[in-house]
């Protein structure tokens, strides 16, 4: 029984999403790095997941100071 590294474990355990950068125009990029105040790497680099969940967190926010 082979019990070594076959190489593809490692990419069923993550994911294949999580090896897709983001499928987004850069004009849409750079509205994004201005509207959370993150830098452009990094928004492109972002898991979706994590992105999404920062998108929630600063309309949470605009909502709070509205009211």
């Amino acid at each position: 029984m082979n019990r070594g590294y076959t190489g593809t474990s490692y990419y069923i355990s993550i994911g294949e999403s999580a090896m897709k950068p983001l499928q987004i125009s850069p004009e849409t990029a750079l509205k994004l790095s201005k509207s959370l105040n993150l830098p452009l790497e990094q928004i492109m680099h972002m898991p979706t997941p994590v992105l999404l969940r920062k998108l929630a967190e600063a309309e949470a926010k605009e909502k709070g100071n509205t009211k």
